[in-house]
């Protein structure tokens, strides 16, 4: 009887704290991941979640649920996941990196005044992954558009986003031309702007982003048939890639508008 009395009050106890009293199948974890790893979310994610809630500090499960929960547009889950893998290993760069991506997704959805907090963490998230790996291209991407589209008051310089926009480049040099492209567009600077862009489509003539980028600053600075071209080439690499088509509906409607000016 005191047996039973002492089973059934752990039991509680553990649920109580949010302790699952089923033991983890055997093999699920390397499940899950594979899964992940072959983007069988079908079966990864139902497994992710079991494994999350068994065991809320698995740093590989938090992450792989929480990109997932970004793909699927739930920001505010991804970040407390993410957060969650962070704290667990505190010193792996990808999830830092990664906690910065999903605080920049969040802070679009928060109000103005809880923006400063999340933005401050942001910063620091993408600053503590390239201190522990100074390889890490997504955080320093993080950090360069970060740079560009804060205000003075929380970091944002147009010095520090070439500053970083370097970094980029000296590790990857096509993803370093878009980020150093962008920092010149922002500036005002279109023909410098344009040359960096030209610079990522040669080096990598099939990413979309690189011809997309090239085909705005064309189309802000009234070249409208290369804007065009570019943007269509971005189509052809990537069928449907929505920047391409939102920048080629832009143009209908400026030809549209002055039809001497889309020639």
């Amino acid at each position: 009887m005191k047996t039973t009395k002492v089973v059934r009050f752990l039991s509680i106890a553990l649920l109580a704290f949010g302790i699952s009293t089923h033991a983890e199948e055997p093999g699920t974890r390397d499940r899950a991941l594979s899964a992940v790893a072959a983007k069988n979310w079908e079966v990864a994610e139902p497994l992710l979640e079991q494994l999350a809630q068994a065991n809320p500090a698995d740093p590989d499960v938090c992450l792989q649920l929480g990109i997932r929960r970004l793909d699927e547009h739930r920001a505010k889950e991804a970040v407390d996941l993410i957060g969650r893998a962070a704290e667990a290993a505190p010193k792996r760069s990808d999830i830092q990196a990664q906690l910065g991506h999903a605080l920049a997704r969040r802070i679009g959805e928060v109000t103005f005044v809880h923006q400063p907090l999340l933005a401050a963490r942001m910063r620091k998230a993408y600053l503590t992954a390239v201190e522990l790996d100074s390889n890490n291209v997504g955080a320093w991407i993080g950090l360069t558009q970060y740079s560009l589209n804060a205000p003075e008051i929380a970091g944002g310089s147009m010095e520090k986003a070439e500053e970083y926009a370097k970094e980029v480049e000296k590790r990857a040099p096509g993803l370093g031309a878009i980020q150093r492209g962008q920092v010149c567009e922002q500036a005002g600077k279109a023909e410098e702007a344009a040359g960096f862009f030209r610079r990522a489509t040669e080096i990598q003539p099939g990413d979309p982003w690189a011809w997309t980028c090239l085909g705005r600053v064309y189309a802000n600075s009234g070249k409208l048939a290369e804007a065009r071209q570019a943007f269509t080439t971005a189509i052809e690499r990537q069928p449907g890639f929505p920047p391409a088509e939102q920048g080629l509906k832009d143009l209908a409607a400026k030809s549209a508008e002055n039809p001497a000016g889309g020639k």
